[in-house]
């Protein structure tokens, strides 16, 4: 698993979630956790270390699409056959699943999340609603090769 910087609540809430899955699933072992600081680079370095220490490893979980990249070129240079997923949907992302080096992703839309959010602020300052603010959701499907087209990268 590589995580981002600390202090990053995605680093709690991305983290503790893919852990309690894979707890639920019972047959998967977390073998190492290592942050790769948001970056490609850091990212090609935590699994470089994971796969020196770990060569067997079948999968990295990377919380980030610019640390999966990262991460897919130490599998490569390994010689390693593990499969790679991120988050984001980035154009670097979708590139990658694109290419078959990225087994999957996550496909965020944080243009269409910042419109939402300027939409209710307006409505409510506008006096358009007359309930309170509540959290709303936009689709966030996984991605792999199989839909990759679904996934317009937005950053």
């Amino acid at each position: 698993m590589i995580t981002g910087a600390p202090g990053f609540v995605e680093n709690t809430t991305r983290v503790t979630k893919f852990q309690a899955t894979l707890e639920g699933a019972g047959k998967y072992q977390i073998v190492a956790n290592q942050p790769g600081n948001w970056t490609k680079q850091d990212g090609q370095s935590a699994c470089q270390n994971i796969l020196a220490a770990n060569p067997a490893v079948g999968l990295f979980y990377a919380i980030s699409d610019d640390m999966a990249v990262g991460c897919v070129a130490a599998v490569k240079s390994a010689g390693s056959s593990a499969k790679v997923i991120g988050i984001g949907g980035s154009a670097a992302g979708i590139d990658a699943i694109k290419s078959g080096e990225l087994y999957g992703t996550v496909c965020y839309k944080p243009y269409d999340e910042g419109g939402m959010a300027v939409q209710m602020m307006h409505d409510v300052l506008a006096g358009k609603t007359s309930a309170p603010p509540k959290t709303t959701f936009y689709d966030t499907p996984g991605v792999t090769a199989d839909n990759v087209s679904s996934c317009v990268p937005q950053w």
